[in-house]
């Protein structure tokens, strides 16, 4: 699913949550036809999507992933994964879909996981030559 069609995919799930249901079918059917048009199933795109609850007695900092300050993200690195999502395919693009949807949710990645979108934009970049 390339970046712009997820953050649409996105949108109209947002739009769901509408007092209108006319509006809220609506999204919903929009949403299905960006899941069909990508040729993915919600099955995949949910089991990408993990929320962890931490439990009384356990510390998050045990959790991987977890903040440890408000997100930050910059125009830069969204470009990186604009660049090394297109073109990418099978697991590939399922990598940088996850890595992407950390991204935006922590703010930050990991030096491997930059390392990772760096190269797939520079391939991407060696393709439009």
């Amino acid at each position: 699913m390339k970046l712009a069609a997820f953050k649409l995919l996105k949108k109209m799930l947002e739009m769901t949550f509408s007092e209108s249901d006319g509006e809220a079918l609506n999204a919903i059917r929009a949403a299905n036809r960006i899941v069909k048009e990508a040729d993915v199933t919600w099955t995949r795109i949910l089991d990408r999507v993990v929320s962890i609850e931490v439990e009384a007695g356990f510390d998050a900092s045990d959790v991987e992933g977890e903040p440890a300050s408000k997100p930050t993200r910059d125009a830069a690195t969204e470009k990186l994964f604009e660049d090394a999502l297109d073109g990418a395919e099978g697991s590939w693009r399922d990598f940088l879909t996850d890595v992407y949807a950390k991204w935006e949710r922590y703010g930050r990645l990991t030096p491997t996981q930059r390392e990772a979108v760096q190269k797939g934009a520079a391939r991407t970049r060696a393709r439009r030559r």
